[in-house]
């Protein structure tokens, strides 16, 4: 995973958790993670994509911590 995109999935988590998915614009995700807002279009198709990568990332580390 490339830098710009770790710091979209940080900004996004930390907007999510703060403010909640709704009240979070992609436009206050890009300025925080300071990229275009088009970006997280390129890399995710919408707000909806980017919750969805948040998951994904949360679920493969939840489960390498839990493999033997």
């Amino acid at each position: 995973m490339n830098d710009r995109k770790e710091r979209i999935l940080g900004s996004a988590l930390e907007l999510f958790a703060n403010q909640g998915y709704n009240a979070t614009a992609t436009i206050k995700i890009a300025r925080h993670a300071d990229v275009s807002e088009g970006l997280i279009f390129k890399h995710f198709g919408n707000k909806r994509g980017l919750l969805d990568a948040i998951l994904l990332e949360a679920q493969y580390r939840a489960e390498k911590l839990i493999q033997p």
